[in-house]
């Protein structure tokens, strides 16, 4: 897994996936564009949890972003507060769930994992548990 470097593309496009992402956990999957990402880069799954989390892909089949909403949406704040107290939130499961899923469907695949606010502690955690 790649967080994210200092490649000015990937930076852009780590960013507008971060932004779909947001899009599609207010609930607007009907307002996605990932025609912003990449030519060639088409949405793979997401994933839009009781807990709160909500995880979107993009790619092919050699490059992944993997993008991890920030806080905003139900149960966040509960999840942020956890995470201060050194605790570990049911969003931080169901990030692990849907990275581990989409690297078992893309064994070989490069993937970058990003987010903001609440959803770049969970890549943090991932990458920690992950050995990234």
């Amino acid at each position: 897994m790649n967080i994210i470097n200092d490649d000015e593309a990937m930076l852009h496009l780590c960013v507008e996936a971060s932004k779909q992402s947001f899009i599609g956990s207010m609930g607007n999957p009907d307002n996605l564009d990932i025609s912003k990402l990449s030519v060639g880069y088409e949405f793979i799954a997401s994933s839009d949890q009781p807990s709160g989390f909500y995880g979107i892909a993009y790619g092919d089949k050699n490059n992944i972003i993997i993008s991890f909403a920030g806080a905003g949406r139900r149960n966040d704040k509960i999840a942020a507060g956890k995470l201060m107290a050194g605790e570990i939130d049911e969003q931080f499961y169901d990030a692990i769930i849907f990275y581990d899923s989409i690297k078992e469907k893309y064994p070989d695949a490069n993937i970058t994992v990003t987010g903001g606010s609440l959803g770049g502690s969970l890549v943090q955690l991932v990458a920690a548990s992950r050995g990234c």
